[in-house]
């Protein structure tokens, strides 16, 4: 009997400790630019307010959810290294309220490195003409718009390649100027060279907020995964989505194709987190 008192009272107590644990997990502090942070947070209380400061701004956290077997809420939150970050060190700061009037405040210090560059000559066989220009900052405008809002996490970690045995035609964060005038800039996303009517895979789970034909990146599909993050799949040929439908990571929406401003059958695939365009393979 006094045996079975003492082994009660020693898990009573290592259940109370735990319980009272915060933690914050980075998953690295070294990161090019055009890459991501991902940060972790948990413990035994619900989070009232939390500020993620990092290069003077500030991000959100997002409520992933409850761990019964640690007894623990768990929140994440994945931020943008914007491309042509200069190299150096920079702040991060993670400030947390939870619901017990817990206050935890962990500070971090980033390393920033430049990505290896690449340089090239895109010829749209004089496709790219003032009008199709107005029609690009049209539709960046329209896809500005579509990632204000910030929705709950659906994806699910990694993201997956929308094309089996993907070949790049063009890396992201590629120099690239057009029909060799002065017009160019850095690559957001990642160019797949495949037939039209190739299969397209959904990369995650999520939401599809715009699916249009423009005339600057032509079919295009736009999907919500929540927690700040967007993929586009532009210049495609048929569309299987509709605004609004639900999707899960590995659905087909559509297939590869040659519309809009483009040189040839291919995706191009990009994932934006907070509205910047980051590195893909970060999310994979």
């Amino acid at each position: 009997m006094f045996l079975k008192k003492i082994i009660l009272i020693f898990l009573s107590f290592l259940i109370f400790n735990f319980c009272f644990s915060f933690y914050a997990i980075l998953e690295t502090n070294l990161v090019k630019e055009g890459g991501v942070l991902k940060i972790k947070v948990g413990n035994y209380s619900e989070l009232k307010a939390a500020d993620i400061i990092f290069m003077d701004k500030k991000y959100p956290i997002f409520f992933v959810g409850y761990n019964y077997r640690e007894r623990e809420y768990v929140y994440n939150t994945i931020i943008p290294v914007p491309l042509d970050t200069k190299p150096g060190k920079q702040k991060l700061e993670i400030k947390c309220l939870f619901e017990s009037d817990e206050q935890h405040y962990h500070k971090e210090k980033i390393t920033i490195k430049s990505m290896a560059k690449e340089k090239g000559i895109v010829n749209t066989g004089g496709k790219l003409k003032s009008e199709t220009l107005t029609d690009l900052q049209k539709e960046n405008r329209i896809i500005n718009k579509l990632q204000d809002k910030l929705t709950t996490i659906k994806y699910d970690l990694p993201f997956i390649m929308p094309v089996n045995d993907p070949v790049i035609s063009s890396n992201f964060g590629k120099t690239r100027k057009y029909d060799e005038i002065n017009i160019g800039w850095r690559h957001k996303g990642i160019d797949i060279s495949a037939p039209v009517g190739t299969k397209i895979r959904v990369a995650n789970h999520g939401r599809v907020v715009a699916a249009f034909a423009g005339k600057a990146y032509g079919n295009t599909v736009i999907i919500d995964h929540g927690g700040g993050i967007y993929s586009f799949y532009f210049h495609m040929d048929d569309v299987y989505v509709r605004t609004d439908d639900k999707v899960f990571k590995g659905d087909i929406i559509g297939t590869v194709g040659n519309t809009g401003v483009s040189t040839g059958p291919h995706l191009h695939f990009q994932i934006n987190v907070f509205k910047v365009p980051v590195n893909p393979y970060e999310l994979m």
